[in-house]
């Protein structure tokens, strides 16, 4: 899967600090000391006050210092940007649109948010100082203790990788700063803990209010929408509107040694969006240690990253670099990144790497926590050039041109072509290699381990413990003929462990992820690239990126060794997950996220949710229509389940709530809602499109898959994009309400919740030479407005027919059909056209 997991959420520690300086710029102050007087603010005795009621507004958010005292830091560069305030206040937040009112209920129980708060700091490059102003008097006064908090509150969050470090030096440094002004509050609250509001520039989405959670460390996002009223559907239909330059390129040459250390240098061009600004923010991995960063003429510049913090994973792996003078609207800038550090790339067993699927490269960024992630918006020419020991094989995204060995390298050159793509990865190690060409001429390559990984090993360590510690042994070996009947003895079981090798079934793995490809093409369009090759990797998941996917080591074992190994756990179901529906799962994502990207984290379950859904489609021609429809009940199921903290899945929030499903408290929301009920939300498209009649029965589904790739090749969509699109090909059934809109299915399944309970009662009754049919169809655990074609299928033993729709709204609805034939009972979910439950009464 793409799975872009938001590393701020997931946070390790860092605190910032100076790397490089090199070069006299043209701003007005070092970059050197402006850094060390913004990471370090001291505070001006001369600006302190005593508030009464200081109103700050922000659009939908109002915060009033009641009573305490409110301290400003020193001017930097001529200008203030942080201050920290002690006494009473009170933070108050009103939202309008749906979707924020159902986020902060689910998370305070109220539509509102009043809350007060004791302690706060404030960081800042608007107009917060001269709102102040004008409302207290300044006098001398004592300051330290106001500092001191905010020291140990910034203190303590940067080492998470929290800071706004970066984004005040943007500040400090720009002669344009206002289209990335921002105002940013930490307010301790007895109830909430530490909140977390701000209004930038920056983002699309403004305003956003979160928790910060100090137990799992954690942001949890409890409202985030764009200011003045505006809806996310309509400012994200441009999503990199105000990014501050465009990239255009990479040409990357990459080299791991034999001890998994990465050197690396990025040159990046790219195009200026927004003029005068004097810092350039990007993102890339802290455990990789920036030495230099140049321009196109070779002049070293400044540069400033957060110190390693020694593991993968950053909340904010900022890169700023100070440039030598303000930029120009399209100006055209190329500059080289110059990198090394370890952990990026680790050895996982015997000729086994796992290397970083991103963050391995600089890439656009805020220098903030963000769920700004343009990387799936924009598209890239790559070219790679990567250096790996001699004695292993690489591979990468693109199309490789060229391979020697040079030293005690083996290098290998990749490129792209004409087909710029969102992202770039790689792989390598000891391995075998299975290859397939498909009747277009697409080549399907599989490089897989010649050794088990350390993650399989410890699976089978734990095994055989687990084997000893119940007795295994003896009870198998009792049996006559050594434990060769029934159960496997303990050689047997031995024996299968000693075969965890996943490069037995590399010529399994490659016709299947061949046989994913031919299916896809047919349901969503051509295969935009000429090569696809997959790399087995440690434990439990996978990514698909361009050309190249990363499939987890179990799916390359066959269904006895994955037995042994979780000692019997695993289900029929289980095994399919792990094979034939992860596999095609990532497949799909050539189509979900590389030939058609997301506009915001809004829309990633048109990559998340149309990937699910995609593998079920594989199961269901791989296994057959109860593996398919099991899977679909199962999603349901979960849905429907309540997590460790008792909440319904499906009531955590709507799929287009996207990456803020998951917080501290409901960790699975975010995987629960955006690929399960994303997919079930394709699959009602999908039924509703069906004609039973027709030869091809998917026709008109498979037409608008196929317009949607076409229409937006190469691109990124949103959700509403993909309404638009299914509106072109909705049938007279879907046109619920009159019109050819599909507002009724998006606003229900897509920007709401809940799961309907349907009661149908009905009556056959004999009429002539067939039966009348006659019955009511009540919904229940659905909001006003509530509307849905539901389809009624007639039985006669186990054949069956579609008869037609039935418009359910939230009342009761009736119907009654004469059928000139002779039933014997009703369903309305045969292949479970509907995200529904139902009971009946006949």
């Amino acid at each position: 899967m793409i799975r872009r997991t938001l590393s701020y959420l997931l946070i390790l520690g860092c605190a910032a600090v100076v790397l490089s300086a090199s070069r006299a710029t043209a701003q007005e102050i070092d970059p050197q000391v402006a850094w060390a007087a913004l990471t370090q603010p001291a505070f001006d005795p001369e600006k302190v006050a005593t508030v009464n009621n200081v109103t700050l507004e922000r659009d939908r958010a109002q915060i009033i210092l009641r009573t305490g005292t409110l301290a400003f830091a020193r001017p930097v560069n001529g200008r203030v940007f942080a201050a920290a305030f002690r006494g009473t206040g009170v933070l108050s937040l009103a939202p309008e649109l749906p979707l924020e009112v159902q986020q902060l209920k689910f998370h305070t129980g109220h539509a509102a948010l009043e809350t007060e708060f004791k302690e706060a700091l404030f960081l800042f490059s608007d107009s917060t100082l001269e709102e102040v102003a004008g409302q207290v008097t300044f006098s001398s006064g004592d300051v330290a203790g106001l500092q001191k908090l905010y020291q140990k509150q910034t203190g303590k969050l940067a080492r998470f990788g929290l800071t706004w470090d970066a984004r005040l030096l943007h500040a400090a440094l720009s002669k344009n700063p206002e289209p990335y002004a921002f105002f940013h509050a930490e307010l301790k609250t007895d109830k909430y803990g530490w909140l977390l509001f701000d209004l930038d520039n920056a983002e699309l989405e403004e305003v956003q209010v979160a928790q910060w959670d100090d137990k799992w460390r954690t942001l949890n996002f409890w409202c985030r929408f764009p200011r003045g009223g505006r809806n996310p559907v309509e400012v994200f239909q441009q999503p990199v509107a105000r990014d501050a330059y465009r990239i255009q390129s990479y040409a990357l040459d990459i080299r791991v040694d034999k001890k998994a250390r990465l050197e690396g240098i990025a040159d990046v061009k790219l195009t200026a969006q927004l003029p005068g600004q004097g810092v350039l923010l990007f993102s890339l991995l802290a455990n990789l240690r920036v030495s230099a960063v140049t321009d196109a003429s070779g002049a070293s510049l400044s540069f400033f990253q957060p110190k390693d913090p020694k593991d993968r994973g950053l909340a904010v792996p900022y890169l700023a670099v100070v440039l030598p003078e303000p930029t120009r609207a399209e100006q055209e800038l190329t500059l080289r990144f110059t990198y090394a550090g370890k952990r990026v790339v680790t050895k996982e067993g015997s000729g086994v790497f796992f290397a970083s699927s991103f963050g391995w490269y600089p890439f656009y960024g805020l220098g903030k926590p963000t769920l700004h992630n343009p990387e799936f918006v924009q598209r890239y020419h790559f070219t790679l050039s990567l250096h790996v020991p001699k004695k292993y094989q690489a591979v990468a995204v693109g199309n490789k041109v060229k391979e020697y060995k040079e030293g005690g390298f083996k290098v290998t050159e990749w490129t792209t072509g004409e087909v710029p793509v969102a992202v770039a990865g790689f792989s390598f190690g000891s391995y075998n290699v299975h290859e397939e060409e498909l009747e277009d001429g697409t080549k399907v390559q599989v490089f897989v381990n010649r050794q088990p990984d350390k993650y399989l090993r410890d699976i089978q360590r734990q095994a055989e413990q687990a084997s000893i510690a119940s007795g295994f042994e003896e009870r198998s070996s009792s049996g006559p003929r050594g434990g060769l009947g029934g159960s496997p003895g303990p050689d047997a079981r031995l024996a299968s462990l000693e075969t965890l090798n996943p490069a037995r079934l590399g010529g399994i793995m490659v016709k299947e992820v061949a046989n994913s490809l031919r299916l896809f093409e047919h349901y969503f369009g051509e295969y935009p690239y000429k090569k696809l090759a997959v790399a087995n990797i440690p434990w439990s998941y996978g990514q698909g990126w361009p050309s190249l996917l990363y499939v987890s080591s179990l799916s390359f074992l066959d269904s006895t060794q994955r037995h042994v190994l979780f000692g019997g756990r695993l289900s029929a179901r289980d095994q399919v997950n792990i094979t034939d529906r992860f596999r095609a799962h990532e497949t799909s994502h050539q189509w979900w996220g590389h030939v058609v990207g997301w506009k915001s984290y809004h829309d990633q379950w048109l990559s998340e949710g149309f990937a699910e859904y995609s593998g079920l489609l594989y199961a269901l021609i791989r296994r057959g229509p109860k593996e398919f429809l099991d899977g679909l009940r199962a999603g349901r199921e979960q849905l429907l389940e309540k997590d460790r903290n008792g909440a319904v899945y499906d009531e955590i929030g709507p799929i287009y709530a996207g990456q803020r499903l998951s917080s501290s408290k409901h960790r699975g929301g975010y995987s629960t809602i955006v690929y399960t009920k994303g997919g079930w939300a394709l699959h009602m498209l999908r039924m509703m499109l069906m004609d039973f009649k027709a030869q091809d029965k998917d026709a008109r589904f498979i037409a608008m898959m196929k317009d949607f790739t076409h229409t937006y090749y190469n691109k990124a969509a949103s959700t509403d994009d993909f309404k638009r699109i299914a509106e072109k090909h909705m049938t007279q059934s879907m046109s619920v309400d009159g019109r050819r809109s599909l507002d009724w299915f998006f606003n229900q399944w897509v920007y709401g919740t809940g799961i309907p309970h349907f009661e149908v009662s009905y009556k056959i009754q004999p009429e002539g030479d067939g039966v009348r049919l006659s019955g009511t169809i009540k919904p229940s655990r659905v909001s006003e407005g509530f509307v849905l074609p539901v389809p009624l299928y007639a039985y006669q033993g186990e054949r069956s027919v579609r008869l037609g729709w039935v418009n359910v709204t939230r009342a009761a609805t009736p119907f009654n059909i004469k059928l000139p034939f002779i039933i014997d009972r009703i369903g309305i979910n045969q292949w479970e056209d509907v995200l529904c439950t139902v009971k009946y009464k006949n």
